[in-house]
């Protein structure tokens, strides 16, 4: 399965389960004039962002999204640190399900997958 079909039934679930939960768009626009993607021109913009971020009563949580062989990006990797280092929950999530068992837990504080 392609990982914009993980990413979707993921948003689709959260959503639907009461969480504000979005695609975090990361990877620039497409220009079609040029036929090309156009990175964005941020100096803040951050690479390894997660895919998608989701919060819930105070619960905010990033989840980077990956097909059953999918390995983190260095870029992500620095993100992960980084995030975690902050207090952030982190997960990568390979399914649904993964998701699921996310919410249904309390807060926890570490990487999962």
């Amino acid at each position: 399965m392609l990982e914009s079909h993980i990413e979707e039934t993921i948003l689709q679930y959260l959503n639907y389960s009461g969480w504000l939960a979005w695609k975090n768009i990361s990877s620039g626009n497409w220009d079609a004039k040029r036929k090309c993607y156009r990175k964005h021109k941020s100096k803040f913009a951050i690479p390894g962002v997660s895919d998608i971020i989701a919060i819930k009563n105070g619960r905010v949580l990033f989840l980077e999204v990956k097909t059953k062989a999918g390995r983190l990006l260095d870029s992500q990797i620095i993100f992960k640190r980084a995030l975690l280092t902050h207090g952030g929950e982190y997960f990568i999530v390979r399914s649904v399900e993964d998701t699921m068992e996310i919410i249904g837990k309390p807060v926890a504080r570490s990487c999962y997958g």
